[in-house]
């Protein structure tokens, strides 16, 4: 992890970026997140979790992108190291 970013390599050295970015609704609603939401998970409209909150970049106003790792790519990584873990719903 480099950043709050999470890069993989694959084996001819080419490095990607795993990070899911959250644009603001709209300027009535405000910023999707806030200081302290590091972290925090967010859900699509069918309730499915799609994230993890790590970081924001602000470019004034209220134009601020919200970046969040991937919940699928998170998910991955913790069956890596604890494979009987149920991630599925009840």
């Amino acid at each position: 992890m480099k950043d709050g970013n999470v890069n993989t390599c694959d084996a001819s050295g080419t490095v990607e970026s795993v990070e899911l970015p959250v644009y603001n609704y709209d300027k009535r609603f405000g910023p999707f997140s806030a200081g302290g939401d590091s972290g925090a998970l967010a859900f699509d409209g069918r309730g499915r979790m799609v994230g993890i909150l790590h970081s924001v970049l602000a470019s004034g106003g209220s134009n601020r992108v919200t970046y969040a790792t991937p919940a699928r790519w998170a998910v991955e990584q913790l069956r890596l190291q604890y494979p009987h873990a149920d991630f599925e719903e009840p």
